[in-house]
């Protein structure tokens, strides 16, 4: 198993680049084949083909779809309920093990391979909380522990960690970092990596409290990241977001950073490639 990122986080020595792949893989991969995670053999080999074009040494895997397809419907009245129902029914956890036995099979040494799940304020908001709606604590406790749930069924597997996404912000950052602390403690006593993905206004000093590893913030400018990298105990990625893919460079020169962010939809996939190409891997 490749390990980078367990590498970069203890010495950042060398930069690593980390492409989430998923509109570049339904696109140009699956032929616009959005259900391509849910199938064990296509998640596998889409996955691969993407990430090698791609170049990523990271393989990121969004679990969710799976554990969903076919889940009941969102409910404004009890969103911890039906997240706990569909994340804890066995043919879901089933299927989930399918898909990650497939594609840890045919990646984990080539790649390091990160199971992407939603934050517990993200699951509530996909089960029907109101994205302008305050969750309980104890809400947000109830869902972190259904998904340190998933983590502890899908513990056999050879992955290198988890990928938490929140669209929280400043107002909910507090009660979010909180709600880590179970999930956190699964992954780690499994002796690997917790990485948080800040999709929303939150920045890594509201997470400053929290035990995850690593920060991702995709949306962070490439200059931006230079910066934040050259602080000492600052573990972050980022870079490849709107300013990148317009042209905007990274400072030469740079050293030891993880570039981290979405392949953009809708752009054609040889820009894709060259942006990617015009980035320094040392």
């Amino acid at each position: 198993m490749p390990n980078v990122l367990e590498q970069w986080i203890e010495t950042r020595n060398s930069s690593v680049r980390w492409i989430e792949p998923a509109a570049y893989a339904a696109q140009v991969v699956a032929g616009g084949d959005e259900t391509w995670p849910c199938r064990p053999q296509s998640a596998a080999q889409v996955l691969a083909r993407a990430n090698e074009a791609l170049k990523s040494q990271v393989a990121s895997l969004d679990i969710l779809p799976v554990l969903t397809t076919g889940a009941p419907k969102p409910d404004p009245d009890d969103s911890v309920g039906a997240a706990e129902d569909a994340l804890g029914a066995a043919a879901a956890l089933d299927n989930a093990r399918a898909v990650v036995r497939a594609v840890t099979g045919t990646l984990a040494g080539r790649f390091d391979v990160m199971l992407r799940l939603p934050s517990p304020l993200a699951l509530l908001r996909r089960f029907g909380m109101p994205v302008d709606a305050v969750p309980a604590l104890d809400d947000l406790d109830d869902a972190a522990v259904a998904l340190a749930g998933v983590i502890r069924a899908l513990a056999e597997f050879d992955l290198t960690g988890v990928v938490l996404a929140t669209p929280v912000d400043e107002g909910l950052a507090t009660d979010e970092c909180g709600s880590l602390e179970s999930i956190v403690g699964s992954v780690h006593h499994q002796r690997r990596i917790v990485a948080l993905r800040l999709e929303g206004a939150a920045t890594a000093v509201d997470f400053v409290d929290s035990d995850v590893d690593l920060m991702l913030c995709p949306n962070l400018a490439p200059v931006a990241l230079v910066a934040a990298a050259g602080r000492p105990g600052v573990r972050m990625g980022g870079g490849l977001g709107t300013v990148f893919w317009a042209g905007g460079d990274f400072p030469s020169p740079t050293r030891g950073l993880l570039y981290y962010g979405d392949a953009p939809e809708g752009m054609a996939p040889e820009k894709i490639l060259a942006r990617l190409d015009s980035l320094r891997v040392d």
